[in-house]
């Protein structure tokens, strides 16, 4: 650097190869074994920074750099800060939306923590292929980002090892505490990924446990259902009528109506009442009807 005719200038390296942005456009997905290499000399240049209280604050894939030698370089410092010295203007917002870390959306001091959450945004798009904030607008982003957890990198795609995915989820943590604290932390967990295939998620992320479900295979088969056939509707079917037994439907016994005695009648005037028949009168006359009879024979 210098100056020259009144000009101020800054001699930089001329780097020769590609960017982040440009492998991911390319491949859209990277292999885990492409993508480790890569964060181990990323997080080591940033951990050095970081040792020297110097925050980047716009890490992003645009500014990883592979040469063809294959050495990583992290460029554009420029809107790097001292961590003591904080922010150049209270409240004020510096870097790229899609990639800053909540507490920087929301204008609040960051430190080393900040870049790594921004290493997990990058992580995230080289593993899965998609954006874990993506939004029409800024707007949309940055509430994403200050409100809402992506989708477990698992969950996009099954074949995704569990331990890789809470790594990403890791440095993707909403509070800088639950996040790696340095990115020496980070670059070792992801080289042994393999070996937290049962490491629990952050708390940030939700996990609902479901007891278990029967399988298919221990219930008896459904019967298939019958075909629809168009048509006149069926008549309704009539309920079950209920068949009572002989003794129930048996009719009960007729009531016999006994008509009732005729009114005596007026005796005659001046008469005296007819003489009762009595059973001595039978007696005689039942005598009388024999004698005669024997008479005649």
């Amino acid at each position: 650097f210098g100056e020259d005719g009144g000009v101020i200038y800054l001699a930089m390296e001329y780097l020769e190869g590609k960017s982040i942005q440009d492998l991911v456009e390319a491949q859209n997905i990277l292999p885990v074994e492409t993508i480790i290499p890569i964060f181990e000399q990323v997080c080591s240049a940033l951990d050095h920074a970081h040792k020297n209280n110097i925050v980047h604050r716009d890490i992003k894939p645009a500014n990883i750099m592979i040469l063809d030698s294959g050495l990583v370089k992290v460029t554009d410092f420029g809107i790097a800060k001292m961590m003591s010295m904080g922010m150049t203007q209270a409240g004020q917002v510096l870097g790229t939306p899609n990639y800053m870390s909540p507490e920087q959306v929301k204008g609040r001091p960051v430190d080393g923590r900040s870049d790594i959450f921004s290493l997990g945004v990058i992580l995230y798009e080289m593993v899965t292929g998609e954006k874990p904030f993506g939004g029409q607008n800024i707007t949309t982003v940055i509430y994403k980002i200050i409100n809402e957890n992506p989708i477990p990198p698992r969950e996009l795609d099954a074949t995704i090892h569990p331990g890789l995915s809470y790594v990403v989820q890791k440095a993707l943590a909403k509070v800088p505490e639950e996040r790696y604290q340095t990115c020496r932390e980070l670059a070792d967990d992801l080289k042994g990924y393999k070996s937290l295939g049962g490491a629990a998620a952050p708390s940030e992320t939700v996990v609902i446990r479901v007891p278990p479900i029967q399988p298919a295979s221990a219930l008896p088969p459904r019967p298939a259902p019958a075909p629809f056939a168009a048509g006149p509707a069926s008549p309704p079917v009539a309920p079950p009528v209920y068949q009572a037994t002989p003794a129930e439907v048996a009719p009960p016994p007729p009531r016999v109506e006994r008509p009732a005695p005729p009114p005596p009648a007026p005796a005659a005037v001046g008469r005296p009442p007819a003489p009762q028949s009595s059973s001595a009168a039978w007696l005689v006359l039942a005598l009388l009807l024999v004698a005669s009879v024997g008479g005649g024979g």
